[in-house]
């Protein structure tokens, strides 16, 4: 994933990155985070529509592809906080016709997500 670009966006090529952010709880978390900044889980979960613990967990997934990271430590050090690695993100469908499982990521993660650019 290279973040290099005049928007500040990463791009995505990797098929299993598409699909992992293509769910529905990590688009929100994602969102929620290029919008206001770090939060923790606890904060994140009501926006989301999940546990704390489950939105951890799609954190740790989506820091498992370079998505979001550990943000500077808040008030109570005992809280992680998490940040998007970028201020947005691109993808392009791959262009190896026989990649069917990079195609196939990348048309559910364009219909799921209204705030990635395509390119």
């Amino acid at each position: 994933m290279d973040s290099g670009n005049r928007l500040g966006d990463i791009e995505i090529t990797d098929p299993q990155a598409m699909r992992a952010l293509a769910h529905p709880v990590r688009l929100a978390i994602l969102e929620r985070l290029q919008r206001h900044g770090p939060a923790t889980a606890t904060q994140l979960a009501p926006d989301v529509g999940a546990t704390p613990s489950v939105t951890s967990w799609h954190l740790r997934h989506l820091a498992s592809f370079g998505l979001v990271r550990d943000a500077e430590p808040g008030p109570d050090r005992r809280q992680r906080r998490w940040e998007a690695v970028a201020r947005g993100f691109r993808f392009e469908a791959p262009e190896d016709p026989d990649d069917e499982e990079g195609r196939s990521a990348a048309r559910v993660l364009s219909r799921r997500c209204s705030c990635a650019r395509a390119t």
